[in-house]
C-alpha cells in the first residue's frame, strides 16, 4: 500500500480505512479485496498488518452498508474505531507494555490459552502412548487437543477452501491430519500446536507494533483554549477547530493544532514532529507544529490547518499505510506459496494413486508414504517465520523509539553499509553542553561562569541549563540577582 492514500479521491467518490477484527492470516487480504471488488464502483486494499480495509468507493452506486455487510459475511467485524477518513486521528490505546499488560494480553489472547492448553494434553496424550497406557485415554487427550490448536487454522482453511483458493494453512492442516491418518497423532497436533503459536505470536507482535505507530497520534492534545473575539476564553475540542481560529498555548503545554504565531515569543520544542533535539525559538510569524511542545512563553496561535490535515495527521497516516508494505521476503514468500501449496497438494494425489496403478503396489504402502510426504513438505518454518519476523523487529524497534514504515526498510537496513546523518541531534545526546569560555577583558572563568548562572537560573531555556550545570559541576559562587 503507497503513501497515495494521502491524496483526496477523485470527485464523486469517497475513502475509508475501516478498522477491523477477524483476519486470521494475510491470505485473509485475498479475500477481502476479491468480495470488495465485485460491488459496482468499489476498490479496496486489506491489511493483515494493521487489520484495516482501505476502501474507494463511488457514492453514486454503493453505500458504506453495503460494504460493512459484505465484509461480516466474510467474518469480519468493524473494531470500536469504526471507520475513519485517511487523515482521521484513530482512537488507540498506549504503546508501552509492562509486565502485567503483557500477561493480560496473554491471558485474553484466546488463539494462544487454547494452544497452550492444547499443547498440555498432547503432551499428556505423548505420555500415554509412550508408557503404553490405554488406547481409550490416548485417543480422548488427542481429540480436544487437536481441537483446541487446530481450531483458528480450520476456520482459516474452511474460508480459503470456501473460496476455491490454497494457501500455506491448507497445507499445514492437511499435514497435521495427514499424520494423524497414520496413527502419528502426537506429530499432528505438534504442527498444529507449532502454525497456532505462530500465528499468535505473529498477532501479539502486530498489535503491539500498531499501539507503537499508532501511538503518535496521541501526540496532539483533544482540546484547546479558543480565543473569542471579544477576547473571552472558551475550552474546545481540537478537532471542531476551524482555520483562522485564534488559541492560546500556554507554557509547557502541547501545541494542538498547526498555525502561525500572532502574539508572544517562545520556545518550542519541535522534536516529536522535525527530530530537531534543540528547541526552536517562535516570534510572531512564525509556523507551529501540532503536538509539539511549548516553552516558558505564552503564544496566541492562529490555526491554519484543521486537526485532520496537520502535519502530524499526515506523518502518523502515511506511516500507517506505508506499514501495510510488504517486504521482498514477504512477497517471495507468497509467490512460493501460490505455487508450492497446489504443487505439494497434487504430488499427494498423484502419490496416492498412481504407484499402485502402475506397480500394483499395495494402497496402504503408498497412501502412508503420501502422507509422509505431505507432512515433511509442510511447510511449517516458513509459514511460522514469515511474516512474524519482520513484524517482530517492527514492534521492537519501535519501543525503542525508532519507526519503521514497513518491512521492506528493514530488511534493506541489511544492505547497509555506510549511513549519512544530516542532523548533530541524531548522533547527540540532545542536550546542549558547556565546552569554553572566553574572558575578553581579564575576568576569571569562575567570575564569567558565576555571574552568568546567577542570571540563567531561574530560566528553563536549554542554554541557560546547560550553563547552570556547568557552574554546578564546577562548584560556582553563585551570587544574588537583583
Amino acid at each position: 500500500m503507497s503513501t497515495d492514500v494521502l491524496d483526496p479521491p477523485p470527485a464523486g467518490r469517497a475513502k475509508l480505512i475501516l478498522a477491523v477484527e477477524g483476519m486470521l492470516s494475510p491470505g485473509t487480504e485475498r479475500a477481502v479485496e476479491t468480495t470488495l471488488a465485485k460491488l459496482p464502483g468499489v476498490s479496496a486494499k486489506a491489511s493483515f498488518d494493521s487489520q484495516t480495509v482501505q476502501v474507494e468507493f463511488d457514492r453514486a452506486s454503493c453505500a458504506i452498508p453495503e460494504i460493512v455487510r459484505r465484509l461480516d459475511a466474510l467474518g469480519l467485524r468493524l473494531r470500536g474505531d469504526g471507520a475513519r477518513s485517511p487523515l482521521q486521528k484513530p482512537a488507540v490505546a498506549s504503546s508501552s507494555a509492562t509486565l502485567p499488560d503483557v500477561l493480560n494480553a496473554l491471558l485474553h489472547n484466546r488463539q494462544i490459552m487454547m494452544a497452550l492448553l492444547g499443547g498440555v494434553l498432547l503432551i499428556g496424550a505423548l505420555l500415554v502412548h509412550v508408557y503404553h497406557g490405554p488406547a481409550a485415554l490416548r485417543l480422548g487427550l488427542i481429540i480436544p487437543a487437536y481441537f483446541l490448536t487446530g481450531w483458528f487454522t480450520f476456520k482459516d482453511t474452511a474460508k480459503t477452501l470456501w473460496e476455491i483458493r490454497f494457501d500455506i494453512d491448507v497445507l499445514m492442516f492437511a499435514a497435521a491430519f495427514g499424520a494423524a491418518s497414520l496413527g502419528h497423532y502426537e506429530e499432528g497436533g505438534l504442527l498444529l500446536f507449532l502454525f497456532a503459536m505462530g500465528g499468535a505470536g505473529e498477532q501479539m507482535a502486530m498489535d503491539r507494533a500498531r499501539r507503537a505507530i499508532q501511538a503518535l497520534a496521541r501526540l496532539a492534545p483533544e482540546t484547546a483554549h479558543l480565543r473569542e473575539t471579544d477576547g473571552a476564553e472558551r475550552l474546545v475540542r481540537v478537532a471542531d477547530l476551524k482555520v483562522g481560529d485564534e488559541i492560546i498555548v500556554r507554557p509547557f503545554d502541547r501545541v494542538p493544532a498547526d498555525g502561525k504565531v500572532i502574539t508572544g515569543v517562545s520556545s518550542v520544542d519541535q522534536s516529536p514532529i522535525t527530530g530537531e533535539s534543540i528547541p526552536a525559538e517562535k516570534i510572531i510569524g512564525s509556523p507551529v507544529f501540532a503536538a509539539t511542545i511549548n516553552g516558558e512563553g505564552l503564544l496566541v496561535v492562529g490555526v491554519t490547518k484543521l486537526a485532520s490535515e496537520s502535519t502530524l495527521a499526515k506523518i502518523v497516516k502515511m506511516v500507517e499505510a506505508a506499514q501495510a508494505s510488504k517486504s521482498p521476503t514477504q512477497l517471495f514468500t507468497d509467490k512460493v506459496e501460490r505455487v508450492y501449496v497446489p504443487l505439494v497438494l497434487v504430488a499427494t494425489a498423484l502419490l496416492i494413486v498412481l504407484p499402485p496403478l502402475v506397480t500394483h503396489a499395495a494402497w496402504s504402502l503408498w497412501f502412508y508414504r503420501s502422507m509422509a510426504f505431505l507432512t515433511a513438505a509442510s511447510p511449517c518454518a516458513l509459514a511460522i517465520g514469515t511474516p512474524a519476523a519482520v513484524l517482530s523487529g517492527i514492534a521492537r524497534a519501535a519501543r525503542g523509539g525508532v519507526l519503521m514504515k514497513g518491512g521492506v526498510h528493514l530488511e534493506n537496513l541489511g544492505r547497509v553499509r555506510a549511513i549519512a546523518f544530516d542532523k548533530t541531534g541524531t548522533l547527540t545526546r540532545g542536550r546542549p553542553k558547556l565546552t569554553d569560555i572566553v574572558s575578553l577583558d581579564g575576568m576569571s572563568e569562575p567570575e564569567i561562569l558565576s555571574l552568568a548562572a546567577a542570571v540563567e537560573a531561574n530560566s528553563s531555556h536549554p542554554l541557560a541549563q546547560a550553563i547552570v550545570a556547568e557552574a554546578q559541576a564546577r562548584q560556582c559562587a553563585e551570587p544574588k540577582v537583583e
